[in-house]
């Protein structure tokens, strides 16, 4: 259903005469952080946000940039290796009521103009993920509400932050964020959904995850794991293709999928599928003139 959702979106200029744009748009090479401080990312504005006539971006990753554009998750975009290394900022302005699937439009005429994006749709066989409920029953907590997207700080402004007992800053409460430090990552969820919680292993697993729970709440969580120095862990699939993943052995705290078990009740089952894959056929390292 994505694909064909997506082609349908590619056939909107021309069904409507005119390719959705930007009517100001500027991309710059992203300053890098001091030595000894983390990076931050951040998108900010857009259709649905409390600003919705600019769109900012710092920080991205033109991986990230496409993802965005185009719905996708990471494992759905094969390109080269620089598109997660090299940073941009970006701010744009959009026209008054512009909505969601224009501006998806809107960043993939950035990407063809700016970058020269050139791609096309491949079908691969995969390892897919089925998010269960593990055999004790979950532990999750049902939602306080909605946040308030103006809580959330402007660029620049980083919230001050308590440690904890486990040595990691304590996340604001309330509040969706995710902070890595030192090879682990702590993530909170807000008044999400089964899916949702689904959607966001899908981008740190690099693997469609689809939600077999049956749950129909809305949950706080809060997940913390350890990736050992390493990127996301990912534990192979067990022979046939099916069945629950094992827990990562050698780091430090819990893997991913450890701490999804032993912290929210729930579990990952390895399957066979496939995944359309957006294959990057062209793309520049340097964007144009702004």
């Amino acid at each position: 259903m994505r694909f064909a959702k997506l082609v349908l979106l590619a056939a909107m200029p021309t069904l409507f005469g005119q390719q959705p744009t930007f009517e100001v748009a500027t991309v710059k090479p992203s300053t890098p952080p001091a030595p000894g401080t983390g990076m931050r990312v951040w998108t900010q504005g857009g259709p649905g946000n409390p600003d919705p006539s600019r769109f900012r971006c710092d920080n991205c990753s033109v991986s990230m940039l496409v993802t965005m554009a185009y719905d996708l998750k990471r494992f759905q975009v094969s390109g080269p290796s620089w598109m997660e290394s090299e940073r941009f900022d970006i701010t744009a302005k959009l026209p008054e009521g512009t909505t969601k699937e224009q501006f998806k439009l809107m960043q993939q005429a950035l990407l063809a103009e700016r970058f020269g994006l050139k791609s096309h749709w491949e079908k691969k066989d995969t390892a897919v993920y089925e998010l269960v409920v593990a055999k004790n029953g979950p532990k999750l907590k049902e939602s306080a509400g909605a946040f308030d997207p103006k809580s959330m700080p402007e660029p620049g402004n980083m919230p001050k932050f308590t440690m904890g007992k486990d040595g990691f800053p304590e996340l604001p409460a309330g509040r969706p964020m995710m902070i890595m430090m030192n090879g682990n990552a702590k993530r909170q969820g807000i008044n999400e959904t089964a899916e949702q919680l689904a959607a966001f292993l899908a981008s740190q697993l690099d693997k469609r995850v689809t939600d077999k729970t049956g749950l129909t709440g809305k949950y706080d969580t809060i997940l913390g794991w350890s990736s050992g120095g390493r990127a996301m862990p990912v534990a192979p699939p067990p022979p046939g293709g099916a069945g629950p993943l094992p827990p990562d052995a050698g780091d430090a705290g819990p893997s991913l999928q450890s701490a999804l078990h032993e912290q929210l009740g729930l579990r990952l089952d390895a399957k066979k599928g496939q995944a359309e894959i957006l294959v990057i056929d062209h793309l520049e390292k340097v964007p144009t003139e702004n």
